[in-house]
């Protein structure tokens, strides 16, 4: 399944992003778009991964990009699968 995002309205100054679907470099057109579509927000980012089909690495190494460049609060409902290959890659500080 195609990476998917939804975004809701602003609350307390902050934009709310969920993403699902496959967050892989399979889908890595789809994901530098939608990624470009949330660094265009000017405003303080909560970004919620809803149980993701998948993850990979490119994935992680985007999300640790544009947190560099955001105010962004990333966490996330995984798969077990997931949260091993994020403790085993040292990635676990993106979701603090």
């Amino acid at each position: 399944m195609k990476p998917q995002i939804v975004k809701s309205e602003k609350q307390d100054g902050k934009r709310y992003i969920v993403l699902s679907g496959a967050l892989i470099f399979k889908y890595h057109k789809e994901l530098f778009a939608i990624f470009n579509e949330i660094n265009q927000e000017a405003d303080a980012i909560e970004l919620q991964l809803d149980r993701p089909a998948g993850i990979d690495l490119s994935f992680l190494q985007m999300l640790m990009a544009l947190k560099k460049e955001k105010a962004i609060n990333v966490s996330a409902s995984l798969q077990e699968a997931d949260e091993v290959l994020i403790k085993r890659t040292g990635f676990g500080a993106l979701f603090k």
